[in-house]
């Protein structure tokens, strides 16, 4: 088992959906967000929602080198702009990364 890159829930390579790194980009580029779990984590760090969701678009995704297993749930979002068949696995040979956030700054209040 492992978890989804999107949303954090459990899924499997059996189950899930696989993207590249580029192809998940291009989703993203397409309209694909954040999940809202990822918006409230970064609102506790100060985050406004939009300022959330410029932080994973510009920083976790743009960096993003290594493939992303969506749970069958972000899938069916995900499809709406690139349509990817389940359980097949992983696409690419590098399956992990060591990533260190660059946050953006809090708005003052």
């Amino acid at each position: 088992m492992g978890t989804c890159d999107v949303c954090g829930g459990m899924t499997s390579y059996e189950e899930g959906t696989v993207y590249t790194a580029e192809e998940f980009r291009q989703v993203v580029s397409k309209g694909l967000g954040p999940d809202e779990s990822f918006i409230k984590q970064m609102n506790l760090h100060g985050l406004t929602n939009p300022q959330a969701v410029v932080q994973w678009k510009n920083d976790l995704v743009r960096r993003s080198t290594t493939d992303w297993l969506l749970c069958p749930s972000c899938a069916k979002k995900a499809a709406k702009y690139m349509p990817r068949s389940a359980g097949t696995g992983p696409r690419s040979e590098k399956l992990v990364e060591e990533f260190r956030p660059k946050m953006v700054e809090p708005d003052e209040k």
